[in-house]
């Protein structure tokens, strides 16, 4: 049951990844028309169309299907306080695998890897820093009674601690990983245009990009 819970925590945790997939990716078989470079210039000076308009770009976030994930992990905890234990390691895997699996979907590895680290690393250091603060010299005790009036108080503590820094890792998530740079686009312009060939000589019109 455990382990069945866990492989359903890690399928509920990535549903999110094939719909995040399909809004990350643009529609099959479109193609944009060749463009040429235009000659004019933008508000801002800069030629549209010039290598340094084109290496410039814009930041799109998904930080909405991480904390869909992260929610979907505080929902399967608060089951597991109510009902069946199996919940929690559910609740485990959407929280480890859900937010790394939407950063995948979106292309961004690097961030899949930091998120992960940050949802491991951010608790356990918080747990292992409330223990060194809290050392006893009468914790672990032989008695159950000293143990449980010594050891237990710290070892809430490290469980506050550690569910702060799991709060902390979903917080920085969203905010400052859940997003990627999309070339920008360009803007409408729109400038008159004036030209000679000897067929028919002198022409006047209007030129633009969409």
């Amino acid at each position: 049951m455990r382990v069945a819970a866990v492989v359903f925590g890690i399928a509920i945790g990535m549903c999110a990844a094939p719909l995040a997939w399909s809004q990350a990716e643009p529609p099959s078989g479109a193609a944009s028309a060749p463009v040429a470079p235009a000659i004019h210039r933008g508000a801002a000076g800069t030629a549209v169309g010039s290598p340094d308009a084109e290496s410039e770009a814009e930041w799109e976030s998904y930080a909405h299907w991480v904390v869909a994930s992260d929610l979907t992990a505080v929902l399967l905890f608060f089951g597991a306080l109510e009902g069946p234990g199996e919940f929690g390691y559910a609740s485990a895997a959407t929280y480890l695998v859900g937010s790394p699996a939407v950063h995948v979907a979106h292309g961004e590895i690097g961030k899949a890897a930091l998120s992960l680290g940050l949802r491991l690393g951010i608790p356990l250091t918080a747990m292992v820093v409330v223990d060194a603060l809290n050392q006893s010299p009468h914790c672990p005790a032989d008695d159950a009674q000293e143990n449980d009036g010594y050891c237990k108080p710290i070892f809430d503590r490290m469980v506050k601690a550690g569910a702060l820094g799991m709060l902390l890792a979903m917080v920085i998530d969203p905010v400052f990983l859940a997003r990627r740079p999309v070339p920008r686009k360009a803007a409408f312009t729109i400038e008159p245009s004036l030209g000679w060939n000897r067929v028919r000589g002198w022409s006047l019109g209007l030129q633009g990009t969409f």
